[in-house]
């Protein structure tokens, strides 16, 4: 089993949980989500909110009743080899389309808001090789960065709800009240942004669990829960007249166009964009990580040390160059395709891992040859 010094801490885990459950969405959901749901927008956050909050429960069922074993020897023990490698393989796809959808962000975000006129191909190297260092270190590495940049996000967000000094929350009253609103439409649609809860199975038995560490994550579930409900809807209030002249990727600019326009001292959005760079990497650098162990499960690891990360970043590179580039085709796969893919990830792999962790027993009994290899693949 990994040394325990190279798990991560509750604390961390909730801290880099809380970044991408938070800040992330607050950078890529807002615009989005007003312009398919009108005011209806802030009923299907919440219900987006609490399915995520309910795959947490999920989780810490799964994790508390085999509170030993990490994620892969949990598959192999509960549905033996094939069955394992197919869930695998699910969230390996998974996966990539989360590391699709947030590179898109990224690429949007960046030539449009921070760098208008420079290419794409030049921008995303230096993205693939952090990502690429992201998937040669280990959970402790992940953890320690959330805890460096944790207090700044936190600063920032709170600086993000000042500078909206021009909400007027009865903007979103009546919910759902004109033609164009629909709860339905952006639930259905959008579940891709979401469920980033899924991917806290990866940390089974490498956390470091203090004495009241189901109180912990379940307080903090409800605080991202509250926080981004008003954040988001405060975002709302800011853009509700307005939104259908604001374009996907540009929403930060135009929100701080619009609310710092009667300050005169300085340029509050450069912090909201480092922030969005900060929040938007570290998720993006979790899911690679997981892409690349997945990964190493599925198809061995390879010599020298690390290449597989390398592997994996150039093989995304290559995708997100060709397959991937284009801005149009990509949303409508996200909304239109990938969304019903997405809600049975979230709804199925969750019930599923959890109702095996309450079922006593297993596929193999004791431990094997293949469970044990599992322990060396540095998750």
């Amino acid at each position: 089993m990994e040394t325990q010094e190279k798990s991560i801490t509750t604390r961390q885990l909730v801290l880099l949980f809380y970044i991408i459950n938070m800040c992330a969405k607050v950078m890529t959901v807002p615009i989005l989500l007003l312009k398919i749901g009108g005011r209806c927008a802030p009923i299907s956050l919440l219900i987006f909110l609490i399915a995520d909050f309910l795959m947490l429960i999920a989780y810490l069922v799964t994790v508390n009743a085999e509170p030993e074993k990490t994620f892969f020897e949990f598959l192999e023990f509960k549905f033996g080899k094939i069955v394992s490698k197919i869930i695998l393989t699910v969230l390996l796809i998974y996966t990539l389309s989360k590391l699709w959808l947030l590179i898109s962000f990224m690429e949007n975000f960046l030539t449009t808001s921070l760098f208008d006129g420079t290419t794409w191909q030049i921008l995303s190297i230096p993205l693939m090789l952090l990502l690429i260092a992201f998937g040669t270190r280990n959970l402790r590495s992940l953890g320690r960065t959330a805890e460096i940049f944790s207090w700044f996000i936190i600063l920032a967000v709170l600086v993000l709800i000042v500078l909206i000094n021009n909400f007027e929350i009865m903007r979103l009253f009546p919910i759902g009240g004109d033609k164009d609103a629909s709860v339905f439409l952006p639930t259905l649609m959008m579940p891709l942004w979401f469920g980033d809860y899924l991917l806290m199975f990866l940390f089974m038995g490498k956390t470091k669990k203090t004495k009241h560490f189901n109180g912990v994550l379940i307080g903090s579930g409800v605080a991202v829960v509250i926080l981004n409900f008003v954040v988001l809807c405060l975002i709302f209030t800011s853009y509700i007249d307005i939104v259908h002249y604001l374009d996907y990727g540009k929403k930060i600019s135009a929100l701080t166009q619009i609310s710092i326009s009667r300050l005169s001292f300085g340029r509050f959005d450069i912090l909201l964009f480092c922030v969005a760079l900060i929040s938007i990497i570290l998720n993006l650098g979790l899911y690679f990580y997981g892409g690349v162990r997945m990964g190493e499960r599925l198809f061995g690891k390879k010599e020298p040390k690390n290449i597989n990360s390398f592997i994996a970043g150039g093989v995304l590179y290559f995708l997100f160059l060709t397959v991937f580039s284009k801005e149009l085709v990509s949303f409508e796969i996200f909304t239109r395709y990938l969304n019903y893919f997405s809600w049975a990830v979230h709804i199925i792999l969750p019930l599923t891992l959890m109702t095996a962790a309450l079922i006593k027993g297993g596929k193999r009994n004791g431990r094997t040859k293949n469970v044990q290899a599992v322990e060396n693949t540095g998750v």
